[in-house]
C-alpha cells in the first residue's frame, strides 16, 4: 500500500475516533468522512481492537510497576525480620558512693530475640497482593441462576456473549487480509 494511501487511512480513521468519541452516530461519522457506514464500521472494529490492545500494554507496564514495589516492600521487611532477630546487648554502668570512695560497676547482658512479627506481617501482606495481581487465587465460584436475573441483566449478558464472539471472528478475518 502506498504511504500516501496509508496516511489517509491513519487520518480517516483517527477523525472517526474522534467524532466516535463525541457520540456522533455512525451514519454521520461516514457522511463527514466520505465513506460507507460499514466502512465506518470497519474502521470502529479496527481502533476499538488497537485500544485494547493499548490497555492491556499499560496494564502489564503498571502491574510490573506494582510488582516491583512490593517486592522491594518484601525485601525491606525481610531485611527488618533479620535485624530484629539480632542478639542485642545491654550495656548497664552504676556508680556507687562509700566512705571510703567511689565504686563503678558495669555489665553487659546479651538478649536473644525472636524477631518482631510486625516484619512478618508485612511479609504475608506482600504475598497476597502479589498472588492477587498475578491472578494466582483460586479462582470463587459465583452461583448464578438464570431464572432469577431479569431480563434486562441476561439481554445485556447475552449482547456481551455475542458481542464478544463477533470480535473474534472479526479479528480471525482481519488477520487473514
Amino acid at each position: 500500500m502506498p504511504q500516501n494511501k496509508k496516511n489517509i487511512i491513519i487520518e480517516r480513521r483517527s477523525r472517526v475516533a474522534d467524532l466516535y468519541l463525541k457520540g456522533t452516530p455512525q451514519y454521520k461519522i461516514g457522511m463527514i468522512c466520505k465513506v460507507s457506514t460499514s466502512q465506518v464500521s470497519r474502521d470502529l472494529k479496527i481502533l476499538s481492537k488497537k485500544w485494547v490492545e493499548s490497555s492491556m500494554q499499560n496494564i502489564d507496564e503498571l502491574k510490573a510497576r506494582e510488582l516491583e514495589k512490593i517486592n522491594q516492600t518484601e525485601r525491606e521487611a525481610w531485611k527488618g525480620w533479620e535485624r530484629s532477630c539480632q542478639v542485642k546487648t545491654k550495656k548497664r554502668h552504676a556508680t556507687s558512693d562509700f566512705e571510703k570512695g567511689t565504686k563503678n560497676e558495669s555489665s553487659v547482658e546479651r538478649i536473644k530475640s525472636a524477631g518482631d512479627s510486625h516484619f512478618l506481617e508485612i511479609i504475608l501482606r506482600c504475598i497476597r497482593q502479589r498472588s492477587e495481581l498475578l491472578g494466582l487465587e483460586s479462582p470463587k465460584k459465583a452461583d448464578i441462576n438464570i431464572n432469577t436475573l431479569p431480563e434486562s441483566q441476561l439481554d445485556q449478558i447475552i449482547q456481551e456473549i455475542l458481542k464478544k464472539a463477533d470480535n473474534e471472528t472479526t479479528d480471525d478475518q482481519d488477520r487473514k487480509n
